[in-house]
């Protein structure tokens, strides 16, 4: 009996061990939570990587404003004939003004030219490459390196026009001015640093056919005023440089302050040199010998039927009294062929060298202003000029009225103010203004290309 008796609590043991083992074999409340385990880690790795991956994502966005801002910084400073210690200087301090210090926040790194992409090697086209390293937040989880973000920009200097009109005055409304029922084909651009609305005016019914047109302000057209562009306006532009802001003007003579314009009528040969008083021409008929004239304490003045003829001249207005300076009064039945010197090998005769490509230049000193009122150099009336040169007068006004025209060749007009109102006809090549040794005033626009 007692054998029998421990058989079979012997055999009880075993059943209660085995139901035990079933019993954990069939429980899965332990599989669901070692399953909500891993999904859980699996679900915090999802959201670290989606909340590290927007962070990246706006950092991207972040600098790479900053690569574009400071690319177009750098060849800004390019058009103005930067190096490439200035350009890479201007995009530093582009990423700077942006939130962003090189060597502080990551590194910005200046590539001129390019080392990558179509554009590589093309000494137009500048690269800037921006990296940051941003820290791992969820993502640590899985990787314990920070990332690093680059962001590139590739921006070129390209060349719109040239213009052939620029009115210098900073904040004159119609700095330059088409009114009435003026008639304006001009084969080249027209420029404006003034910032007024009306910086460039077309009004009434004048109608101006120009390319490139740019202002640092707005151009306006209003009443039955037409403007014919190839290209849209470039409004709200960076001012231009004055192209001859540096121009040596010649020394005037104190004793001229007293002198009478010479008078010149019938025919006549003038040699270069100081004219004290100015010069007036009455039904004359002149040749100026290549050279330079100095225009000394009085005005260049035409009035009647006079012919103008010249090859290789600079006429230069000063004086040792700012307000005695002269300018130009051009009316009259006049007809003037007058050509600036040129370079060397050029063919407008044997003077050639500082002064190539101008053909009227005002002294810088001169006065502005007689009372309000601006003051204006003209060309009136049925005037014909072939003027094959720069008109520079940087603090005065000057006006073509009255069918004014001009021949082939290349004229360039800068001026504190530019206005015409009469029908006008500027017949430019690049060609040709290039062999005269004119200044460029080229638009030039920033462009991102990659």
């Amino acid at each position: 009996m007692k054998c029998l008796h421990g058989r079979t609590r012997s055999s009880d043991g075993l059943t209660d061990w085995i139901g035990l083992f079933n019993r954990f074999r069939r429980d899965q409340s332990g599989a669901t939570l070692v399953f909500s385990a891993l999904a859980m880690a699996l679900v915090l790795g999802m959201a670290g990587l989606g909340f590290d991956a927007t962070f990246w994502f706006m950092t991207k966005r972040q600098i790479q404003t900053v690569a574009d801002v400071s690319v177009i910084s750098g060849v800004t400073v390019m058009t103005k004939g930067g190096g490439s210690a200035e350009v890479e200087a201007a995009v530093l301090d582009g990423a700077a003004r942006n939130g962003f210090r090189h060597g502080v926040e990551g590194q910005v790194i200046t590539n001129l030219p390019p080392r990558f992409g179509p554009n590589a090697g093309d000494p137009n086209f500048i690269e800037v490459l921006v990296d940051r390293q941003v820290p791992l937040f969820l993502a640590s989880l899985v990787r314990s390196e920070p990332v690093t973000i680059q962001a590139r920009a590739v921006a070129a200097l390209t060349r719109r026009g040239e213009h052939c009109i620029l009115a210098l005055d900073p904040s004159l409304d119609g700095a330059v001015e088409f009114t009435g029922s003026v008639e304006a084909d001009i084969s080249c651009g027209v420029a404006s640093n003034s910032s007024s609305k009306k910086s460039i005016l077309v009004d009434g019914n004048a109608a101006l056919s120009a390319e490139p047109v740019q202002a640092f302000g707005d151009v306006m057209v209003k009443g039955s005023g037409e403007l014919e562009t190839d290209h849209a306006p470039q409004t709200l532009s960076e001012r231009l440089d004055d192209p001859y802001a540096d121009v040596v003007i010649p020394e005037a003579d104190p004793g001229c302050a007293a002198g009478q314009p010479l008078r010149v009528t019938g025919a006549r040969v003038l040699e270069p040199g100081s004219y004290c008083g100015g010069l007036a021409f009455s039904g004359a008929d002149v040749t100026f010998e290549p050279g330079v004239y100095i225009v000394d304490s009085g005005d260049f003045e035409t009035v009647g039927g006079t012919v103008l003829e010249g090859e290789g001249v600079t006429f230069f207005f000063t004086a040792a009294d700012p307000s005695r300076i002269g300018g130009l009064k051009l009316t009259g039945s006049l007809e003037a062929t007058l050509i600036a010197p040129g370079p060397d090998g050029h063919e407008t005769g044997p003077y050639k060298g500082e002064y190539a490509g101008l053909l009227f230049v005002q002294d810088p000193e001169a006065e502005s202003h007689q009372g309000s009122r601006l003051i204006d150099n003209k060309i009136l009336g049925g005037a014909y000029t072939d003027f094959r040169g720069a008109i520079y007068f940087p603090n005065q006004s000057i006006s073509f009225t009255g069918g004014s025209g001009t021949g082939d060749g290349c004229l360039q007009i800068v001026a504190r103010k530019v206005g015409f109102s009469g029908n006008t006809s500027i017949n430019n090549s690049a060609e040709a203004c290039a062999a005269q040794g004119i200044a460029s005033i080229a638009q030039t626009r920033v462009r991102l290309v990659e």
